[in-house]
């Protein structure tokens, strides 16, 4: 799988768990069209990265144990003086 595939379904993952919308293992691998051990492979990876995901039995979903976001790109530009002044302008 190529990393922007990789990136795409993790970020499609996550937004079904910050909407707390994910519903048990099984709805949650029919919804994002996988499979409920390659699921576990995601979840166990994004845990491994930092993400604090959790599981509530009485939502039955998903959900942050703290809030924070998936970074939307690898490479962050610097904002330099001429960018801040066209922004404050």
């Amino acid at each position: 799988m190529s990393l922007l595939r990789y990136i795409r379904k993790m970020q499609q993952l996550d937004g079904f768990i910050k909407r707390k919308s994910t519903g048990n293992q099984l709805s949650f691998a029919e919804k994002t069209g996988m499979s409920k051990s390659m699921l576990n492979e995601y979840l166990k990876e994004m845990k491994e990265l930092g993400f604090p995901i959790k599981y509530c039995r009485k939502r039955n979903s998903y959900f942050y144990e703290r809030d924070g976001c998936l970074v939307k790109s690898l490479f962050e530009m610097k904002t330099d003086k001429a960018d801040l002044n066209k922004i404050q302008e």
